[in-house]
């Protein structure tokens, strides 16, 4: 096994440390707002807005995990140390933290998927915002669908109603 930190080379960590530690000590403002998808609730297109930014949140957590984990790595002989070790170290508890809000809002991304997947859209509005959620769901995947869902987000981003001129776009900020 090669060589280990000792506990005072820890202190080392950087100021980067402190920022990632800041950032990842907020709560969800996805579930500030109260309960997600309430069941008489009839916008679907904001709701899947809501489920947009839910996904954004559990991929900055991720991505906030992933810096920790970095950090670690570069400091420390973070890959060789067994889990006693991992557990002591200044960002275990951060770490540990986020991956509990990973998973927590993991299990709620999908149980409001599957609540928007039975759901029918009655407007272009709704169609545009389930095209969105799909993009998104896609878009990591690059398959051969990914293509076809990006033009056709594109296309609706932009395009408006040729009767009454509306924008097919909702009014939130829904974005992929």
């Amino acid at each position: 096994m090669g060589q280990r930190q000792k506990t005072s080379d820890r202190s080392r960590l950087s100021a980067l440390s402190g920022l990632v530690m800041r950032g990842s000590s907020r709560s969800s403002s996805v579930t500030r707002k109260g309960r997600l998808f309430p069941e008489n609730d009839q916008d679907l297109a904001a709701d899947c807005e809501q489920w947009i930014a839910l996904d954004k949140e559990i991929e900055g957590l991720a991505s906030r995990w992933s810096d920790l984990e970095s950090l670690s790595a570069c400091q420390l002989d973070y890959f060789k140390m067994d889990t006693l070790e991992l557990k002591e170290l200044p960002l275990a508890s951060r770490m540990e933290a986020i991956d509990t809000d990973c998973r927590r809002l993991g299990r709620l991304r999908m149980a409001a998927l599957n609540s928007l997947g039975r759901r029918r859209p009655r407007t272009i509005h709704d169609v545009f915002a389930q095209l969105m959620v799909v993009s998104r769901l896609l878009e990591l995947e690059r398959g051969t669908a990914w293509p076809l869902v990006r033009n056709a987000r594109k296309f609706l981003s932009r395009a408006r109603c040729p009767e009454c001129d509306a924008a097919y776009r909702p009014r939130g900020k829904l974005r992929a």
